[in-house]
């Protein structure tokens, strides 16, 4: 569970918050014809159709039951899911080190007497939390409690469908329904990726998000109705209004890199069986998004509405 909160905030230095709600969020979406986030994937080879879907990390499977039973459908006439990375208690023991921070880098430290106080009162007024809890965490863990637990719309929303995230829904689901689970990345791909920037560029991104709680609140709540309707176009134009500022990460890693080695593995798992592909919707679209990749290779993509 810990892990899926971290999932969200993939360490940028948050000229705006909008791109860490969605993980890998929807940095590169493009106009669509059909506002859809499922996509039903057929070929002359395949003796069955795969489904893809885009996730949000902040929902639990339920809003799917109650929300999008289109989704549902599809996942019946699959045999198999496919997630970012599979997340046990056992794999979530490897996120430690990524977590903890180094003894001359702890909050205390690193912030001053100033930021600390206010990073300590925001944080206390929007989730109740105590920063002293953090103290020997690397600064992302405050941004990532800030994201999922402040007192936003969307949030509130959002809890009606319960706690859990969705990816790890679907995993159960498998679990429970005899059906394979095939993760695209291990844990430690995934954290080396997502968890290695500087502690500088950490504390830039809180204090950003900090002095923009405000900001950061409407931007999330018009990002998560936008999701939660499936109107893509309004998501691409939310993104496209905003300034994206990229820190040390390598965008063309976090996103394209991680697309072209999906699309070489998936090939062959929707050979094997039906596949349900549940992976965070920033990868779907776009230039480099898995479905414009997978028309490359001569997959015919229809876009589920209904």
């Amino acid at each position: 569970m810990y892990f899926q909160l971290l999932f969200l905030y993939t360490q940028m230095k948050l000229k705006n918050i909008i791109t860490s709600i969605f993980c890998v969020g929807f940095y590169i979406i493009l106009a669509q014809t059909s506002s859809t986030l499922l996509y039903k994937v057929t070929k002359n080879d395949l003796k069955n159709p795969s489904y893809i879907w885009g996730t949000y990390h902040l929902l639990s499977k339920k809003f799917i039951d109650e929300e999008k039973p289109k989704v549902n459908t599809a996942l019946k006439k699959c045999e198999g899911i496919i997630v970012e990375v599979e997340i046990n208690e056992h794999e979530n023991l490897k996120l430690l080190p990524y977590l903890v921070a180094p003894k001359d880098s702890t909050i205390p430290i690193i912030l001053t007497e100033n930021e600390y106080e206010l990073v300590s009162r925001i944080l206390k007024k929007e989730t109740g939390l105590n920063l002293s809890s953090f103290n020997k965490l690397k600064p992302f863990n405050i941004t990532a409690a800030l994201i999922k637990q402040s007192n936003i719309k969307s949030i509130n929303d959002s809890k009606k469908y319960g706690n859990s995230a969705m990816d790890l829904d679907f995993i159960e689901y498998a679990n429970t329904n005899n059906l394979s689970i095939t993760a695209l990345e291990t844990v430690d791909e995934q954290a080396n990726l997502l968890f290695k920037s500087s502690i500088a560029s950490q504390k830039k991104a809180l204090l950003t998000t900090i002095n923009e709680i405000n900001k950061v609140k409407y931007l999330q709540d018009s990002l998560y109705f936008a999701y939660k309707n499936e109107d893509v176009k309004l998501l691409e134009n939310l993104l496209n209004n905003y300034e994206y500022e990229a820190n040390e990460m390598d965008m063309e890693a976090l996103l394209k890199n991680r697309n072209l080695n999906w699309v070489n593995k998936l090939p062959n798992l929707f050979k094997e069986k039906s596949q349900f592909v549940a992976v965070g919707a920033g990868h779907l679209l776009g230039e480099f998004g898995i479905l414009n990749l997978l028309k490359k290779l001569g997959y015919q993509i229809e876009p589920i509405t209904q």
